[in-house]
C-alpha cells in the first residue's frame, strides 16, 4: 500500500513551553504544488501537546497527524497517559512510535507530499499503517535522556492486522557531530521483517549536513540519503537534499524564511530520475 504512494521527511520541530505545564510542538502548513501543468493544494498538520498534571509525574500526551488535498483526507490521533521519573518517561495508550523522532532528514525540496511518501525510510511503517490503513493500535513507549545519549523504545499492537511493531532508537551527540537511528521489528501472522535506519552528520549555528542509510528484510527497498543546509541570513535556510531508493534518485532544493516567532514561508523544487519536477510554495507555522 505505502510503496504505491512512494513511487516517488520533516525536520524535528522545536517544542515551545506554554503556561501551566503544557508543551506544544509540531507544524501546520498549506502547500501549493505544480507539476507538468497540474496544480494541487495540500493541507498538512503534525502536532503534539504534552500536559503535565503536577508534581506526581503523571501527564497526558495528545498528537495529531493529518493531510488533505481538499477532496481526500487522512488523519490519525495519538493519545497516551504518561509518567515521568528520574529514569525516564513512560507512556501507555496510543503513543507515537520511537523511530520517527530520531531522524534529521529534511523534506526533499520542502515538499510535504514527498515527505509522506518517503517517511517509511526514516520513520518506520507504524505511522503509515495508522494513517493510511485506518488501523487501531494500542502500545507503550519509554524515553530516556542520558545527557549526550537519548534513547526510546516503543511497542504497537495492531489487532485488526494481527501484527505488531517494536521500535528501538537512539541518538548520540558530541559537539557538533551526531549519530542517530534505530530498528523497527515488524511481526505479522506468518512473517517477520526488520527495518534498520542510521544517520550521521554535523549541526552548527549556521549549517548542518548529514547522510543516512535504510535497509530492511524485503518490506522496503534499500535507501541512501544526504542533505546540507546553510543559513546565509538570519531566520533563513537554504537546503539541498536527496534520496536514492533502489536506483531511483529524488533530489530537491528549498529555501525557508521564518518570521513572527512561529511563522514560515518556503519555496522549493523536487525532481527525480524517473519523474517530473514538483514545484512547491508553502506557508505555515512551526512550534
Amino acid at each position: 500500500m505505502l510503496l504505491s504512494i512512494a513511487a516517488f521527511s520533516p525536520v524535528a520541530a522545536q517544542a515551545q513551553s506554554l503556561p501551566d505545564g503544557i508543551n506544544l510542538s509540531g507544524e501546520v502548513e498549506i502547500e501549493g504544488l505544480s507539476s507538468s501543468g497540474d496544480k494541487e493544494t495540500l493541507y498538512y498538520g503534525d502536532l503534539d501537546a504534552s500536559f503535565d498534571l503536577g508534581a506526581s509525574g503523571l501527564g497526558f500526551d495528545l498528537g495529531f497527524l493529518g493531510v488533505s488535498d481538499g477532496s481526500d483526507s487522512e488523519s490519525a490521533i495519538f493519545a497516551a497517559l504518561t509518567y515521568g521519573t528520574q529514569h525516564g518517561k513512560f507512556s501507555v495508550g496510543m503513543p507515537r512510535n520511537a523511530l520517527r523522532d530520531f531522524t534529521r532528514m529534511p523534506d526533499i525540496g520542502g515538499v510535504k507530499y514527498l515527505s509522506l511518501a518517503t517517511a517509511p525510510f526514516t520513520n518506520g511503517l507504524v505511522e503509515d499503517v495508522i494513517l493510511f490503513g485506518d488501523a487501531d493500535q494500542l502500545g507503550a513507549r519509554y524515553d530516556g535522556d542520558y545527557g549526550n545519549l537519548k534513547v526510546a523504545v516503543s511497542y504497537h499492537d495492531f489487532d485488526d492486522f494481527d501484527a505488531s511493531a517494536t521500535d528501538i532508537a537512539a541518538s548520540y551527540e558530541s559537539g557538533i557531530y551526531f549519530v542517530t537511528g534505530g530498528v523497527e521489528f515488524l511481526n505479522g501472522s506468518g512473517s517477520d521483517a526488520n527495518i534498520f535506519h542510521v544517520e550521521a552528520g554535523a549541526q552548527a549555528d549556521y549549517y548542518s549536513a548529514g547522510i543516512g542509510f535504510t535497509t530492511s528484510d524485503d518490506v522496503l527497498p534499500d535507501a541512501t540519503m544526504a542533505w546540507a543546509s546553510y543559513s546565509a541570513l538570519p531566520n533563513t535556510d537554504l537546503t539541498v537534499s536527496l534520496m536514492d531508493v533502489d536506483g531511483t534518485t529524488i533530489y530537491g532544493l528549498s529555501g525557508e524564511w521564518r518570521f513572527l516567532n512561529y511563522s514560515r514561508v518556503q519555496l522549493g523544487v523536487a525532481d527525480s530520475t524517473d519523474g517530473d519536477a514538483i514545484w512547491d510554495a508553502s506557508i505555515g507555522l512551526r512550534f
